[in-house]
């Protein structure tokens, strides 16, 4: 596969059913490099809250609309099992 030997991130996926995951590998002559690799997305999880941050916990989604907490963190969109 190809990786870069620079360390990077990898997109956010705004299709639900994936994400993109960053892998660590190393190249023929033993040097580290990275590369983001495609993941089937499991389904999210409904919680219900009364804040109006989305929840943090990996898998956990909002059925109603909210923001990030964190100013470094990234919403996605999550599907359910239904």
């Amino acid at each position: 596969g190809t990786c870069t030997t620079e360390p990077c991130s990898c997109p956010i996926s705004r299709d639900p059913s994936y994400y993109w995951g960053k892998m660590t590998l190393m190249t023929g002559e033993g040097i580290k490099c990275w590369a983001c690799d495609r993941h089937p997305a499991p389904p999210g999880i409904p919680v219900t809250t009364s804040s109006p941050f989305c929840p943090e916990k990996a898998n956990q989604c909002s059925l109603q609309a909210c923001k990030c907490e964190s100013p470094s963190a990234t919403k996605r969109v999550l599907r359910t099992k239904e």
